[in-house]
């Protein structure tokens, strides 16, 4: 079982146990209508609709029958960007400091090229 999976039997376990007033779901841009057999090591017996709205509505639809006062919050994350580059070492944040250390690189998508990007293009594109 992969480690991604294991993380969110965790995170389910404390959902469907723990009262929460409120939850906040970030939709991943996996497309709003994704189909696939198999996610993260995961097989399903069909294919089986894992998208943005499946999966919001999915996670609702669990919270409300657990929590039928509580409130939904959808975050709306930016339009991906292109690549930057990676500063040299010496120029990296903090935080990219420690990601190198642990992960030994970082992307150049964590550092996007934010001059470059068009916000009124890209929202108007997004899906």
């Amino acid at each position: 079982m992969s480690r991604e999976v294991l993380r969110a039997l965790v995170k389910r376990h404390k959902f469907l146990t723990e009262k929460w007033d409120a939850i906040v779901l970030q939709p991943f841009s996996l497309e709003l209508t994704w189909k696939c057999k198999e996610l993260w090591g995961v097989k399903f017996d069909r294919e089986t609709a894992v998208g943005d709205i499946a999966s919001a509505i999915a996670i609702i639809d669990v919270y409300l029958a657990l929590n039928a006062q509580g409130r939904v919050f959808i975050y709306q994350d930016w339009p991906a960007m292109s690549p930057g580059k990676v500063p040299p070492d010496d120029q990296l944040p903090a935080w990219a400091v420690k990601m190198k250390q642990k992960s030994g690189q970082i992307r150049e998508a964590e550092f996007p090229d934010r001059a470059a990007f068009d916000y009124e293009r890209e929202w108007a594109q997004a899906k």
